[in-house]
């Protein structure tokens, strides 16, 4: 009878060992903070956007116009930060030290794990390209910035649609819009001015890691 109760003690242990296993891989796996979406007011200052938004369109002068066929899938009427080489100390420094630090904060992962796969300057208008059809990103996490103020240089309305809130995220000068790269997202079409937006694609970890991120 005392082999008995201890043979089903051992099994209940082990039992509760696995069970203490599965939840702990569950909660690794599947983060609470996987489908979270952040509004962080004036991550960047309205003499920085308007700096931005100033050199794309100079940079956008000097090599006869927009970009409009960069992205297979979706493109987009932008230019690539890189391309917009008098912000080269902002893009390498002052961005990333800013977002980094927000993402890193809002969805706990380490800032030092994350890295830019993709920045660029948008730009939307109602003479050119009015909005963006729905879509996922091809990264981790997301961010866009907004470089100009819905009423005053566009009209308002115009945003972020994301499927998960089932409505528009609309932003003001500076304020920046972060979520993992795989909720499905739009930019909604607007009616009249012009809308600028910095967008950012970002991974983590090094690529044997990335893995484990995979579920945004």
């Amino acid at each position: 009878m005392h082999f008995a109760e201890t043979s089903m003690a051992s099994t209940l242990k082990l039992r509760l060992s696995w069970s203490a296993i599965l939840v702990s891989v569950v909660l690794v796996c599947f983060p609470t903070n996987r489908t979270a979406v952040h509004v962080v007011p004036k991550l960047l200052t309205s003499t920085q956007t308007d700096t931005i938004v100033r050199e794309a369109e100079l940079t956008a002068t000097k090599r006869g116009g927009w970009s409009r066929f960069r992205h297979d899938t979706f493109p987009t009427v932008d230019l690539p930060a890189k391309e917009i080489t008098a912000l080269s100390e902002f893009w390498d420094t002052t961005l990333p030290e800013t977002v980094f630090a927000a993402l890193a904060r809002l969805y706990d992962v380490p800032k030092e794990a994350l890295t830019f796969n993709d920045i660029f300057v948008v730009k939307y208008s109602s003479e050119g390209q009015r909005g963006l059809p729905v879509h996922i990103d091809a990264a981790h996490l997301s961010f866009n910035i907004a470089l100009s103020d819905s009423g005053t240089h566009y009209a308002e309305g115009a945003g972020t649609w994301l499927h998960i809130l089932n409505r528009t995220v609309t932003l003001s000068n500076g304020d920046a819009l972060l979520h993992p790269s795989a909720l499905y997202h739009k930019g909604t079409e607007l009616t009249s001015g012009t809308r600028y937006v910095l967008v950012g694609f970002v991974v983590v970890g090094p690529w044997w890691q990335r893995w484990y991120y995979s579920m945004w």
